[in-house]
């Protein structure tokens, strides 16, 4: 199999993998992206027939052309309109990836994926006249497609679904959180049914009354705790909204009354968060599934 037949393969496999409601909005993005291209160009041609003409016109009475700009007003250039349509390309890469990380729950680095099919703005010893001149006109005779940029989301997710990836996303959070990185040691244990975290929170004296702040760790390790009660990305089970906020100004004690999985939350002033489940079997299955064992 050579290299193109490849390539091809992997683009009916991404269109296979592909929602309709994805690829329509990839398709309609694409359309827009290239129609604005080809507007600007149309522009670009336009606008230096105006100059020319303006300058042709007062040639022998001016030696610019006053008519074309306005202070705080209309500012244009076929310079500014080209460095526009430099920029489409990004934008039209980042409006896709922005679609996919919000809707999925998935982290997707637009700038990986500029990297492989943007041509490379010359830097350092590389970066002579020739060569900007070189990077502008690839740059301008650029047109991307939807496929193309599909294809290479799905490379960052090592052939996962995006279920799975935002799945392996969270539990990756959560893993990290509860693991020290420096000593390789949990920073949790479980007692039954009690999940506990030597350090997840902090008190905070305002006046006549206080507030509790929860580190971010924690609040990651909350995000899987939701996720373990739900089974969805976006949906927070009631007392979850209040804990993930900037402060929690309630109680130490916080009960999750609409949850059958875990039941309670409590803060203590030297930092310590414990968090009890239905059952001892749910609180070594979270422990098992989205912190791990090992580091």
């Amino acid at each position: 199999m050579d290299i193109l037949t490849k390539f091809e393969a992997v683009t009916v496999k991404a269109e296979i993998r592909l929602a309709e409601t994805d690829r329509l909005f990839c398709e309609a993005h694409e359309k827009a992206y290239r129609t604005a291209l080809a507007c600007f160009q149309e522009m670009e041609y336009i606008w230096e027939d105006i100059c020319g003409r303006q300058k042709e016109i007062l040639s022998e009475v001016d030696s610019h052309a006053p008519y074309l700009s306005t202070s705080g007003g209309l500012d244009i250039s076929a310079t500014q309109i080209s460095e526009h349509m430099m920029k489409l390309h990004s934008r039209f890469i980042a409006n896709l990836v922005t679609h996919f990380n919000r809707y999925y729950h998935v982290s997707i680095d637009e700038h990986t994926i500029e990297q492989k099919l943007l041509p490379q703005n010359p830097s350092g010893p590389q970066r002579t006249a020739a060569a900007e001149e070189q990077y502008e006109k690839d740059m301008l005779a650029l047109s991307l497609n939807y496929e193309d940029i599909v294809n290479l989301i799905f490379e960052q997710m090592d052939g996962r679904g995006f279920y799975e990836q935002a799945l392996y996303e969270l539990k990756d959070k959560c893993h990290n959180a509860a693991w020290s990185y420096l000593n390789k040691t949990a920073e949790f244990e479980i007692k039954k049914c009690v999940l506990r975290f030597t350090s997840g929170c902090c008190y905070r004296n305002w006046f006549s009354s206080g507030e509790w702040e929860l580190y971010g760790s924690l609040k990651e390790i909350l995000k899987g705790i939701a996720h373990f009660e739900t089974g969805h990305f976006s949906l927070y089970p009631h007392g979850f909204d209040s804990l993930l906020g900037y402060r929690h100004s309630g109680s130490e004690t916080v009960e999750f009354s609409t949850c059958s999985k875990v039941s309670q939350l409590k803060l203590f002033k030297n930092g310590r968060v414990d968090i009890k489940f239905a059952s001892e079997a749910y609180a070594r299955q979270f422990a098992d599934d989205y912190l791990g064992r090992v580091c």
